[in-house]
């Protein structure tokens, strides 16, 4: 999490917003804009925004239609319609 400058303790302080673009194999990608309340993805053309929901293990995020989970700089994104997005990963954090 830390990766994405989320915090990884209690302690630490939420971000307003983080905003990346995820790589994926096959040359896919896609905008991510994290808060610490929701997500929204922007791929090929259409934007989801998803609710983050609790988990102990990951940053997951999920509506009717979406589900994005995030672990380290691993990430998972499957859509209604499965546009393919396999292999993803977040760039190097500075």
């Amino acid at each position: 999490m830390a990766a994405l400058g989320l915090p990884t303790g209690e302690n630490e302080p939420i971000p307003a917003l983080i905003a990346d673009t995820v790589h994926c194999s096959e040359g896919h990608s896609f905008d991510v804009q994290l808060a610490p309340d929701r997500a929204v993805v922007i791929a090929e053309g259409k934007r989801w925004t998803l609710r983050r929901v609790p988990s102990d293990m990951f940053v997951r995020y999920t509506s009717k239609d979406a589900a994005l989970v995030i672990d380290a700089d691993f990430v998972a994104l499957v859509l209604t319609g499965d546009l393919s997005f396999k292999e993803c990963h977040l760039p190097p954090q500075n």
